[in-house]
């Protein structure tokens, strides 16, 4: 790896259904995730999916690049939606021997930035 090396995960086209087959298999029934007029009336404009779905496609990446660990910590900036396309992307900001700092996002193929943070990973 070398800095300014990006890195990108797979894609996931995000749907209703999945965030419900989400919803069952964690068991959270939130109805921001779920009811459409609920997430409506509280200011969302519709539902949102499950932030740990985009946050598992960062730790799918990450696992794949840094096989003797990483860590990492981001902010969510913008709730993802059924009807987006999102991915995790990472860049590598420095490496030092094996240790190796990188900024981290995860994104929607529109451009826009849902969660944003930084790390470090061991290779």
């Amino acid at each position: 790896m070398k800095k300014g090396e990006s890195f990108t995960s797979r894609t996931l086209f995000i749907t209703q259904d999945f965030i419900n087959a989400f919803a069952r298999f964690s068991g959270d029934f939130n109805p921001i995730h779920v009811d459409e007029e609920f997430a409506r009336k509280v200011g969302l404009g519709g539902t949102i999916a499950h932030g740990v779905i985009m946050l598992q496609y960062l730790v799918e990446l990450l696992e794949g690049k840094f096989e003797n660990g990483f860590s990492f910590h981001v902010k969510f900036i913008k709730p993802a939606r059924p009807g987006e396309e999102i991915f995790a992307k990472i860049v590598i900001e420095n490496v030092e021997g094996s240790q190796v700092h990188f900024k981290a996002t995860v994104e929607d193929t529109g451009g826009s930035v849902h969660v944003a943070g930084e790390g470090r990973g061991t290779l």
